[in-house]
C-alpha cells in the first residue's frame, strides 16, 4: 500500500510537472510558429499516434451508435473549440496567466452539474468559486488600480470554460469506452473542424524560422502531455479518486509561472502572485467535498 502511495506521489508529480511546463514549451514555440499552425501540426501528429497506442493495447475502435451524439459533443465543443482558443490565448497573454485562467476549468464543470442535477453542488463549494474569482480579479489588478484583461485571458478563460463540457461528456462516455479509445475518437472527429480552420495559417507558415529546438519541443508537447502523463492521471484516478487527484491540477500554473520566469524571464506581478494563490485556493475549496470530510470525521469519532 505504501509503495502505491509513493507511486501515486510520484507520478502525479510528473503530470503536474508535464502539464505546467507545456505552457510554457508552447509559448517559447510560438516565437516562430503561429498558434494555428502549432495545433494543426499537433492534430496532424496525434491522430495516427493515438491510433497506434489503441491498436498496441489491443483496445476496440468500435463506436456504439447510442453514444454517438454524446462523442460529436464532446469532441467539438468541449476539446477541439477550447484546443483553439486555449492556445490563441497562449499566444497572446503569459504561461503562467493562461496556466491560471485553464485551471478554473472545474469550476464550469460543477456550474454544469448542478445545472443539469448531476450532482448537488452545496453551497460551500459555490463559496469556493467566489473566492476563485476574487482571485481571478486581483490577478488582472483589480487591487493595484488597473484592471487590464487581455485578450488572451479571455480566450483561456473561455477555453476553460468550454472544456467543463468535456468533462461532464467524458464521464458519462468512460463508460462504454476504453479511455484511449476515447482520447483517439475525441481527436478524431474533432479534427474534421480543426485541421480545415488550421490550414490556412499552415500553408503561410515560413517554416524555414522553425529551428531544430523548436521540433524538438515540438515531439515533447505531443508525446508528454497526451499520451504519456493522461495514462497516468487516470490511473491515479482509478486509486485515488477523482476529487482528490484533480486537486493535484491546482499546481500547474505554479509549475508554468516558475518555469516562464526561469526560462523566458517573465515577471510575475506581486498583485498577480497574490491573486494567483487565492484563486488556487478557491479552487481547491471548490473541489473538497466536505461532505466526505464530515462523514470521515463522524466515522472516526464512531470508532474512535
Amino acid at each position: 500500500m505504501a509503495s502505491l502511495r509513493i507511486s501515486l506521489v510520484i507520478g502525479l508529480f510528473f503530470v503536474v510537472f508535464v502539464w505546467g511546463a507545456n505552457a510554457v514549451v508552447v509559448k517559447f514555440i510560438f516565437q516562430d510558429m503561429s498558434a494555428f499552425t502549432y495545433v494543426g501540426l499537433r492534430y496532424i501528429s496525434l491522430i495516427p499516434l493515438t491510433f497506434l497506442v489503441v491498436l498496441c493495447g489491443g483496445q476496440s475502435l468500435k463506436v456504439r451508435k447510442e453514444t454517438l451524439g454524446a462523442l460529436c459533443v464532446a469532441a467539438f465543443l468541449g476539446f477541439g473549440i477550447p484546443q483553439i482558443l486555449g492556445y490563441l490565448g497562449l499566444a497572446n497573454t503569459t504561461a503562467f496567466a493562461s496556466s491560471l485562467f485553464g485551471a478554473t476549468t472545474p469550476l464550469a464543470t460543477l456550474a454544469i452539474c448542478a445545472w443539469r442535477n448531476y450532482e448537488v453542488v452545496s453551497g460551500a463549494r459555490w463559496m469556493g468559486a467566489l473566492v476563485c474569482l476574487i482571485g481571478l480579479a486581483i490577478f488582472e489588478g483589480a487591487l493595484s488600480g488597473h484592471m487590464d484583461f487581455r485578450l488572451g485571458d479571455l480566450l483561456a478563460l473561455a477555453s476553460a470554460l468550454l472544456a467543463g463540457i468535456y468533462n461532464v461528456m467524458v464521464a458519462k462516455l468512460v463508460k462504454d469506452y476504453h479511455p484511449v479509445t476515447l482520447m483517439f475518437w475525441v481527436i478524431f472527429i474533432s479534427s474534421f473542424m480543426v485541421i480545415p480552420m488550421c490550414a490556412p495559417s499552415m500553408a503561410a507558415q515560413d517554416w524555414s524560422r522553425i529551428s531544430t529546438l523548436d521540433w524538438i519541443l515540438m515531439g515533447f508537447s505531443v508525446i508528454f502531455p497526451v499520451l504519456v502523463a493522461h495514462p497516468i492521471w487516470h490511473w491515479a484516478i482509478k486509486h485515488d479518486g477523482a476529487g482528490t487527484t484533480s486537486l493535484w491540477a491546482l499546481l500547474c500554473p505554479l509549475v508554468a509561472g516558475g518555469v516562464a520566469a526561469l526560462w523566458l524571464d517573465t515577471p510575475i506581478l506581486p498583485h498577480e502572485l497574490f491573486g494567483a494563490i487565492i484563486s488556487l485556493t478557491g479552487l481547491a475549496l471548490a473541489q473538497i467535498s466536505w461532505a466526505r470530510i464530515i462523514a470521515w470525521r463522524r466515522a472516526r469519532q464512531i470508532t474512535g
